[in-house]
């Protein structure tokens, strides 16, 4: 197949995956009442679940990281025109929705450069499902609440982000198996700690990009280590 052609195909591939997912999150909030922080983070891990395929999908380094450019500028002019409540209608001042393609796009390219496959993989599982995990769980059950940079945490949603980052890497890790259970540990451990003040010190949002390149490179710099 014409290398131009296979690109043009997986990304309406890719756009098409995306925008089921916010079409099912429109759905269930207008016509089954599902609470917004709900479906705002049902669309948090489908993301990841999609990104998870583009290293498989894209031959060209460079289409993820326009693709991410174009997504991010769709959810912008989707946010000005008021569309997509499902996503964009939150209390709290946050650009997250925006951002999150662009550092999905980020950690992709940065993947390319340095660092065994599977990093990229756990990168974005974290921010798709550790950090869903850390606003539903305090959301619901955060009772030891403080700000940081005005935004509202709390130890319980932070305690969460950590176990499940932990279990994250320490899955990805473990099945694609090139490295020890002591390794695992190590990297699983340091990567959901530093992740999770990540989550917890990038303002407005911005953990979206911070998280998973955060990630992503502690787990470099930490396997270097090791090695």
């Amino acid at each position: 197949m014409n290398p131009v052609v296979h690109e043009v195909l997986a990304a309406l591939l890719v756009g098409s995956l995306y925008a089921a997912a916010f079409v099912a999150a429109e759905w269930l909030h207008r016509h089954r009442a599902v609470a917004i922080e709900i479906t705002r983070k049902l669309v948090h891990v489908l993301g990841g679940c999609i990104a998870l395929l583009l290293p498989a999908l894209f031959a060209w380094r460079g289409t993820v990281p326009i693709l991410g450019g174009l997504f991010a500028l769709a959810l912008l002019v989707t946010r000005r025109t008021r569309l997509l409540d499902s996503v964009h209608r939150v209390e709290r001042v946050s650009v997250g929705e925006i951002v999150y393609p662009i550092g999905i796009a980020a950690t992709y390219l940065a993947a390319g450069y340095a660092g065994r496959p599977i990093f990229y993989g756990a990168a974005v599982m974290t921010l798709a499902v550790a950090d869903a995990a850390a606003g539903l769980i305090g959301s619901r059950w955060g009772r030891h609440r403080f700000r940081v940079f005005g935004d509202a945490k709390s130890v319980e949603g932070s305690a969460g982000f950590f176990l499940c980052g932990l279990f994250v890497v320490g899955a990805a890790l473990t099945i694609e198996g090139s490295s020890s259970v002591m390794q695992v540990v190590l990297l699983a451990g340091s990567t959901a700690l530093a992740g999770m003040f990540a989550e917890l010190l990038a303002p407005r949002g911005g953990d979206n990009v911070a998280i998973p390149l955060v990630v992503w490179g502690v787990l470099v710099l930490t396997d270097a280590a090791l090695r």
